[in-house]
């Protein structure tokens, strides 16, 4: 799914906004930091009224139930995801009022972001959304505080319901809201920016200052344009006059001895071994790749489709390695075969 960001070229923002493009991160925002007043407004009538049925009936049967402790319990989840990162995003590039209240009147640019590849490098701390937009503000009940851990939709519901859902007046920003576990900066792998588009009133140097940053990244430039006789917007592509002007060095990841090993690789495969060599040349020149540890065929993999997964250390991610996997008929289209 593509998703897009609004950004002007204003003296307060452009230097911060074309560093977080060129190390490939995002800024996540706190709840109060937003431009909506009743941001993460919900109410809980609902929720309250079930608590004191439950409490008279413990009361007449004598049961003994710590009801400060639930509540307490309901009020540190509540604060728990008021109190997370907020990134917010569009589904589409060619909104007139986005581009007039947070690109400048067309000065600025917008940016067309993967949605996968933007989480990909720390999945567990995210979760994205539609933003719901209504005329009243959500009200919470029991049943939504039922969060069920193999069941990733009930904690959607929760969520929206919590913190994803706004007045209809919002409606026109048709937001796609990524939640972070973490305020502040994140990074993305750099394959996330797909596209960069200007602004119909985007001055030349500004696009220039912009493409000369992002040069040889593989990002499609555009540039918007009004459609003949429609409301509507388009898009025209543009080239980046930059792309020749630097050298590119790879730096290509290290690969740990062994990393293929081919006495380990099952029979019915072993026609398939110049496969793994070539994911290793693919990953080695990924600038998200910093140690590529194993290559492998993976357990999914049939004999009508054999399928290479490789396990390698990720840049700015802590910890835990990342996954990929790729088909062979992948393998040829990336490498143009």
């Amino acid at each position: 799914m593509q998703v897009f960001k609004y950004r002007t070229f204003s003296s307060e923002t452009t230097q911060r906004d074309i560093n977080s493009l060129v190390e490939n991160s995002f800024w996540c925002s706190p709840r109060e930091r937003l431009n909506d007043l009743c941001e993460g407004f919900f109410t809980d009538n609902k929720l309250k009224e079930e608590l004191n049925a439950f409490k008279l009936l413990s009361d007449l049967s004598k049961a003994k139930v710590n009801f400060d402790d639930f509540h307490q319990s309901i009020e540190n989840v509540k604060n728990l995801l008021l109190n997370q990162g907020i990134f917010s995003t569009s589904k589409s590039p060619f909104i007139h009022t986005l581009w007039s209240l947070y690109a400048d009147s067309h000065q600025g640019f917008c940016i067309e972001y993967d949605l996968d590849d933007l989480v990909a490098k720390n999945p567990s701390y995210y979760q994205s959304f539609d933003v719901h937009y209504l005329d009243e503000p959500q009200d919470l009940s029991l049943a939504d505080m039922q969060l069920n851990n193999k069941d990733n939709n009930s904690h959607m519901i929760f969520l929206q319901k919590v913190i994803g859902t706004k007045h209809k007046d919002w409606s026109n920003e048709q937001e796609v809201r990524i939640i972070s576990s973490v305020v502040g900066k994140n990074y993305h792998r750099q394959s996330a920016i797909k596209a960069i588009y200007f602004g119909q009133n985007c001055s030349v140097e500004n696009k220039n200052l912009l493409m000369k940053e992002l040069a040889n990244r593989n990002i499609t430039f555009k540039e918007i344009a009004k459609i003949k006789n429609s409301f509507n917007l388009s898009a025209v592509d543009i080239i980046n006059p930059f792309d020749d002007d630097k050298l590119t060095k790879d730096k290509l990841a290290k690969i740990e001895e062994f990393a293929i090993y081919e006495n380990g690789i099952k029979e019915e495969y072993r026609q398939h071994i110049p496969y793994l060599y070539k994911v290793a040349k693919i990953m080695q020149k990924d600038p998200d790749c910093e140690v590529i540890d194993y290559i492998d065929f993976s357990t999914d993999s049939t004999l009508d489709n054999p399928i290479i997964f490789i396990n390698f250390q990720e840049k700015n991610k802590p910890l835990v390695n990342s996954v990929k996997r790729f088909t062979l008929s992948e393998i040829d289209n990336i490498l143009g075969k």
